[in-house]
């Protein structure tokens, strides 16, 4: 009985965080990120972004969301988690999650179209203007993350849903 409970709940969890990280992505790339992001994390959140903590979702807008270029997110793989077995107890119940998401990460002055293409920018050209060069060379680049959230269920208290909240959210670049 218990291991049927667990596999029903670990079901729910892998539905929950495909659903998490399509949604946490598409709104991250969004160019109304600085209004919806704000709204995934949890009032307690606790945030660490390449080693800076960030306290709070005001500091999360004011200190990261507001002050990055606009980005473009490739998912190459993702991971979910049962916190704790023992919710398993009540097969209803929304369990909390541990997921951690690899991908690419590219950065530009403007907005992404949904077909962008990452071009080749390592082509030789001249060196006349080696800076403006080099920062043209840089937009659009794509870096290499690894990211790990907890994600904890929230009743909605107009439908009395169950809602996943970012609890926890570590971003990290890797290469």
């Amino acid at each position: 009985m218990v291991n049927s409970a667990i596999k029903h709940l670990q079901h729910k969890a892998n539905r929950s965080a495909e659903l998490f990280v399509n949604n946490y992505y598409s709104t991250y790339d969004s160019i109304n990120r600085s209004t919806n992001l704000p709204k995934l994390y949890h009032s307690d959140a606790r945030i660490v972004w390449n080693g800076n903590a960030i306290s709070g979702i005001q500091s999360l807008s004011n200190q990261l969301i507001n002050q990055l270029p606009f980005t473009k997110h490739e998912i190459q793989s993702y991971d979910c988690h049962l916190i704790s077995a023992s919710q398993a107890q009540s097969p209803d119940s929304s369990p909390t999650l541990s997921i951690t998401i690899t991908g690419q990460l590219i950065y530009a002055s403007t907005s992404f179209p949904s077909t962008y293409i990452i071009p080749d920018y390592f082509k030789s050209s001249s060196s006349s203007n080696q800076k403006n060069n080099l920062d043209e060379k840089l937009d659009g680049l794509p870096r290499i993350f690894s990211q790990s959230f907890i994600l904890v269920s929230v009743k909605n208290l107009e439908n009395g849903s169950d809602n996943y909240q970012i609890l926890a959210d570590s971003f990290r670049f890797v290469g």
